[in-house]
């Protein structure tokens, strides 16, 4: 997904419309934060921002050298990431309203 210019501008009108230039008439119908929110946009900075912290811990390469004991390794370390990040992770509670 491309990151579009503020002054960008469609190409050719008499030509069909490409994905560009539909997420521009989506930007100008809708406005950039709706066209975010459609699109999914931020989701590939999560996913980065994940793998980034799985590397970290990790390391950026498997240790096993067959299929099925690189499949064990990787679901283990995910297995390992995941409880690390739940032990992190706060309790929230609902507060039913605040008496003062």
């Amino acid at each position: 997904m491309a990151i579009l210019r503020a002054a960008a501008e469609t190409r050719d009108k008499d030509a069909a419309p490409t994905q560009r230039d539909r997420h521009l008439a989506m930007m100008t119908e809708r406005g950039r934060p709706a066209w975010q929110l459609a699109n999914n946009y931020g989701k590939r900075a999560l996913v980065e921002t994940t793998m980034a912290g799985y590397k970290a811990l990790v390391g950026p390469r498997l240790r096993a050298r067959g299929f099925e004991a690189q499949q064990t390794e990787a679901a283990i370390s995910v297995a390992v990431l995941n409880r690390m990040l739940a032990a992190g992770r706060q309790a929230s509670v609902l507060c039913q309203g605040i008496v003062t």
